[in-house]
């Protein structure tokens, strides 16, 4: 059961850092529509949403590892 969580916790570390950097995205762009600043700081905000993504898309496809004493130690794999 532990092992469970220990498969959850970065995946759900990775979806919180995704929502936080959406949230910036959205924050960038409502500043920029309303002040007219530059869009240096969108784009960079679109980066991180984009890498923020690919991070969160591999946590969730990470394969649960299995454990000491589930595994044959004499089997070659």
């Amino acid at each position: 059961m532990e092992t469970k969580n220990l498969k959850k916790r970065p995946f759900i570390l990775s979806v919180v850092w995704f929502v936080v950097m959406v949230l910036l995205f959205c924050g960038n762009l409502y500043l920029n529509f309303t002040s007219r600043t530059d869009w240096w700081a969108t784009m960079l905000s679109v980066v991180m949403v984009v890498f923020s993504y690919l991070v969160m898309r591999n946590e969730y496809k990470k394969k649960r590892r299995r454990h000491r004493d589930e595994v044959n130690p004499y089997q070659i794999p």
